[in-house]
């Protein structure tokens, strides 16, 4: 189950809120992905590996076989050689070596610019590539160090990322003007407000906030969402006793 509309551009009013804290959103312009490879994003909304040039993945993917089979970047065991920012820069230096057709001066412009994301990337103890190149998961669960999953992947997430900053402005899903789905949110909330009856209670929505359901062929009001939730909350912690 998946929902393929993205909110690409929301038009504003040109009016405050009483309290000037916000404005009410008069247009909502969505980006409807045509699901082309039978997922919600095959424009590339958020970039992978998938979307780039299939051609350019499998050199990148070679090229690191070739370093892991050697051992320039990994031991026999799997265990990286150099540092972990050591080891990603030379993925990098790599992989954009082969993206910008082998054009020193291009590629060096790339690693200049974006050197502190790659550091972070490796060193982020948060979201990072830190622990799949020290194979810290690997040695907890004893999978297989050499795996070609593992090498693949580190392909692919490089590759994937060098698109996403390659990427120009206009080339983004979101000014894919053929895929636009416009909705006007003032005569939806003037519906809404006036028209549109809770599908419980069938009391008037008014002002309330309103929930749907994942097809929007259902909407009710705060109250009898919160009956619902408590209902389920309690049914739940008997069903526990």
């Amino acid at each position: 189950m998946f929902d393929p509309l993205t909110v690409a551009h929301e038009i504003k009013s040109p009016f405050k809120s009483k309290d000037r804290t916000f404005r009410n959103t008069l247009i909502t312009i969505w980006h409807k992905d045509p699901c082309k490879d039978g997922s919600d994003d095959s424009c590339g909304w958020f970039m992978r590996a998938r979307h780039g040039n299939k051609e350019v993945l499998k050199k990148i993917q070679s090229e690191f076989d070739f370093n892991f089979k050697h051992n320039y970047w990994f031991d026999k065991k799997g265990k990286q050689v150099f540092s972990t920012i050591g080891t990603l820069v030379q993925m990098y230096n790599a992989a954009t070596w082969i993206y910008f057709k082998y054009n020193r001066k291009k590629r060096d412009k790339f690693m200049r610019k974006y050197l502190f994301d790659i550091i972070q990337l490796a060193e982020n103890p948060i979201d990072c590539m830190g622990n799949d190149i020290t194979g810290k998961f690997y040695l907890s669960t004893k999978s297989n160090m050499l795996s070609e999953d593992r090498f693949n992947g580190f392909a692919g997430m490089i590759y994937s990322d060098i698109c996403r900053r390659e990427r120009k402005w206009y080339q983004h899903p979101k000014w894919h003007i053929h895929h636009w789905v416009i909705k006007f949110d003032v005569f939806r909330n003037f519906k809404r407000r006036y028209f549109d009856r809770c599908s419980i209670c069938r009391n008037r929505l008014k002002g309330s906030a309103a929930y749907t359901d994942w097809n929007s062929t259902k909407v009710w009001c705060h109250e009898c969402e919160k009956t619902t939730v408590k209902q389920n909350v309690d049914s739940n912690l008997r069903a526990t006793v």
